[in-house]
């Protein structure tokens, strides 16, 4: 299976992938160029997490983009609309790849790679929509069968507000005042204060289908070392599992801390398609 097939399988540190630490947004700055330098073919679908929008995706797009990637930040509609479901979300994407030029990288962060799991394998493998690879960033595919996932922590809900309209959002005063956003870079927490957290439906965050694309689609985890989202016993049974886990320096926020390494993924599958 391309999620997890025989053989070694392990962690790739940055270290290890013999990469120069990324500094975050800060150092595109300098940059006029991404990691590849010269126009790529093909398409990049980027999944925001939940209360979350598109512009969060704004520095790995800048990269992309750069590099000629075509880039397509879905605005999933469980963030819309009070009465959008998580099937909502999965057909949003899945347009949004039919749309893209193929070859196709998905990619999704935190509830994002959720929202990849409810992708029907079978489309992205019969119906030519030209899906390379899937990225689950912070996250961690679901519906895994009989080998289960270690428990994950315990969540801590009580800075979610649950709102009287069906949404819940978490409360965006207390989570800007954290001391892990305030170690982000300038620039983000900036972009953090212009673009609140969004209210996300409860239908589309509690329930869902997983589908397994990952069984059938070639799948890349990029994971925080630091993240609380996930105990090391579970990022020890994906590596364990997937044949490509990087384990990064970072927390859940992966995409604002390292935005060049999601975005060399992306750019490493679509130069050896």
């Amino acid at each position: 299976m391309p999620g997890e097939p025989p053989g070694a399988r392990g962690v790739a540190t940055d270290e290890a992938l013999g990469r120069r630490p990324t500094s975050g947004p800060s150092a595109l700055s300098a940059r006029r160029l991404g990691p590849y330098d010269h126009d790529m073919q093909g398409a990049a679908v980027l999944v925001h997490g939940a209360w979350s929008n598109p512009h969060d995706w704004r520095w790995v797009a800048a990269v992309l983009e750069a590099d000629g990637v075509d880039v397509r930040a879905v605005d999933l509609p469980s963030h819309r609309s009070t009465a959008a479901t998580r099937a909502d979300d999965v057909a949003e994407v899945t347009t949004a790849i039919r749309a893209s030029p193929p070859p196709v990288v998905v990619m999704g962060w935190s509830y994002g790679g959720t929202v990849i799991d409810g992708l029907d394998p079978d489309r992205l493998t019969s119906e030519g929509l030209g899906v390379l690879r899937l990225v689950y960033v912070a996250t961690l595919p679901t519906g895994t069968g009989p080998d289960e996932v270690p428990p994950p922590h315990e969540l801590d809900l009580s800075h979610v507000v649950f709102l009287d309209d069906g949404t819940c959002v978490l409360d965006d005063d207390w989570w800007l005042a954290q001391e892990e956003v305030g170690s982000l870079p300038p620039e983000v927490q900036d972009h953090l204060h212009d673009h609140r957290r969004r209210p996300i439906t409860l239908g589309a965050w509690a329930e869902g289908k997983p589908r397994c694309p990952w069984r059938k689609v070639a799948t890349t985890l990029v994971l925080g070392r630091s993240d609380t989202t996930q105990s090391p016993a579970q990022q020890a049974w994906a590596a364990d599992r997937f044949d490509d886990v990087r384990i990064v320096d970072g927390d859940h926020f992966v995409l604002w801390r390292a935005p060049e390494v999601l975005a060399t993924v992306v750019e490493e599958a679509l130069e050896g398609a």
